[in-house]
């Protein structure tokens, strides 16, 4: 992990990725951790700026990707990467979790979980759930909060609520609420 750190602090420095884009709390933790590696705090810091880490290209315009999906599944083993809530294949019951998908990945979800989706990952989200989608992943919330992105695909069934940032429709049912830029 500490090898792969590297990998990513290397990106921000040249990308010059430093206290004027980034969060002053967040380098503060980058910072240290180049300083004092542990792999805890590393995974811990991976999952709470997985959406930041993967899409900052994306939001400032930058040249190359500071890290990819293909990466991640690549620099570690399905297991690792499962055993911190992050899946690329299979289809996965899970309930109060924090969940990433990437690739492939299929979810059915309930209780109070937070799910971020990329690449073509799906989810069925269900009680006080809150999902975000990027990419083409795609999404249906029953009485859940919803965030969809560039491409991802979603529909809102229940009292449900999806902010739409996307130039998709979102599908709704008669008590669901669509809030669209």
């Amino acid at each position: 992990m500490e090898e792969k750190f590297n990998i990513v602090f290397l990106r921000l420095e040249e990308l010059k990725l430093n206290t004027g884009i980034l969060c002053k709390p967040f380098w503060k933790k980058v910072l240290y951790l180049k300083q004092e590696f542990k792999e805890e705090q590393c995974w811990a810091l991976l999952i709470d700026k997985i959406a930041w880490l993967l899409k900052a290209k994306d939001f400032y315009n930058l040249e190359s990707s500071i890290l990819t999906t293909d990466e991640l599944v690549s620099w570690f083993s399905e297991n690792e990467l499962n055993d911190h809530g992050i899946y690329f294949k299979g289809r996965h019951y899970l309930s109060n979790k924090k969940v990433i998908g990437l690739k492939d990945a299929k979810f059915e979800i309930d209780g109070h979980s937070e799910v971020i989706l990329f690449d073509n990952s799906y989810a069925e989200c269900g009680d006080t759930t809150f999902v975000r989608g990027y990419d083409n992943s795609s999404f249906l919330v029953t009485d859940c909060i919803g965030h969809a992105f560039e491409n991802c695909k979603a529909e809102a069934k229940g009292l449900s609520i999806i902010e739409n940032w996307t130039k998709r429709e979102i599908k709704s049912g008669p008590n669901s609420l669509i809030v669209s830029r």
